[in-house]
């Protein structure tokens, strides 16, 4: 469908013929632009990068690299006769940023033109080393020149990111590196593109079948991913709602519940997040349909808790608590927003489920 798109796998990145795959034409897919050379990552080269802080202040990720991929023996830790490793003499980076580039090519928005960062700036002093598919993805983010966006899958572990999610921007269920920086204030990363991720939800994107109106199985793996689904129309919805975009923002949350219904997936902690964001919309039904929901099954799985034998109490003591704590923030839900009769009903039928096994 993207033949001009390059999908990296990061696992396969620390290989040496999987990154000369990388740098030749594939389909309309122009080459990765790495700067190492084959036998600069040839297999048991540069497989552990270490960082030091000998510099004492941040450097610039191009001639860092070029100070990795030297092979003079002033660039090389020794710390015994006979060995030697590589390192990054800084752990931190700076990659300059050419506004006038990044807004010509739709790095950025015109919009946006005046939160433009004069450079990336990042620190890995936590890390002590990294691997060469790090090296790589650092190596293409000296090299890429702003030219080509770049871009890190949600699934991706933290370890995945090289501490970049700073400038990352989320525009569906992938994160675009941009020259802005969004601090982390709510546990999210990143800022929200609205405009594109609205356009990608709500219009572009093929569901798989769960849209088909179909009831249809989905295994312990696709559970976890199309969890992924609600995070993400909830991030989407939430940045609306802050631009004062209730429509489309209520719009999203629609199209999620429709989508991953509690029939399909049943609901979790961001079914929450959804119902305090139609809270937020003044949506109260809505709010009150998914936190009832929520709260009852939650409750029933507190029953089938209490049921299990001693012997096995140990191993679902975390999941016990877990359920515990979500009834709670159900009923505080409903308290925080007025739906004080929702509140109590599910407050009194926490209390039964206690008295019948003699916990009140």
């Amino acid at each position: 469908f993207r033949t001009d798109v390059r999908v990296i796998n990061l696992s396969y990145l620390n290989t040496d013929w999987y990154i000369d795959q990388m740098k030749k034409q594939a389909y309309d897919s122009d080459p990765i632009p790495f700067s190492l050379t084959h036998d600069q990552y040839i297999q048991g080269k540069r497989e552990i990068v270490y960082i030091q802080d000998a510099l004492k202040q941040p450097a610039s990720l191009k001639q860092q690299l070029e100070f990795v991929a030297s092979d003079d023996k002033k660039t090389k830790l020794m710390p015994e006769p006979g060995t030697e490793f590589d390192f990054f003499p800084s752990p931190r980076f700076i990659v300059p940023v050419d506004s006038a580039r990044v807004i010509a090519n739709g790095t950025v928005t015109a919009k946006d033109a005046d939160k433009i960062v004069p450079a990336l700036e990042w620190d890995l002093g936590g890390r002590g080393y990294v691997r060469k598919s790090e090296l790589m993805v650092l190596d293409l983010i000296a090299s890429s020149n702003w030219d080509r966006p770049i871009y890190f899958a949600i699934t991706v572990g933290p370890s995945g990111y090289a501490s970049l999610e700073k400038y990352f921007q989320l525009e569906g269920f992938a994160y675009r590196l941009v020259p802005i920086e969004t601090p982390n204030t709510d546990g999210h990363i990143g800022r929200v593109a609205t405009q594109t991720m609205y356009n990608n939800l709500m219009n572009k994107f093929v569901w798989g079948g769960i849209d088909s109106g179909k009831t249809i199985y989905l295994d312990e793996n696709n559970m976890r991913m199309v969890t992924n689904l609600r995070n993400n129309f909830y991030r989407l919805a939430d940045a609306l709602l802050k631009e004062g975009d209730i429509q489309r923002a209520e719009e999203v949350l629609d199209r999620c519940e429709e989508l991953v219904p509690d029939s399909l997936v049943p609901y979790n902690y961001y079914n929450l997040l959804i119902a305090d964001t139609y809270y937020s919309m003044r949506a109260n039904e809505k709010g009150d349909a998914i936190i009832e929901s929520f709260a009852m099954s939650t409750i029933e799985e507190l029953n089938y808790y209490f049921k299990i034998s001693s012997d096995g109490k140990s191993a679902i003591e975390d999941d016990q608590q877990r359920a515990f704590a979500l009834v709670s923030e159900c009923i505080k839900t409903a308290q925080r927003y007025g739906s004080t009769d929702l509140a109590k009903k599910l407050t009194e039928q926490t209390e039964q489920m206690l008295a019948k096994y003699g916990l009140m």
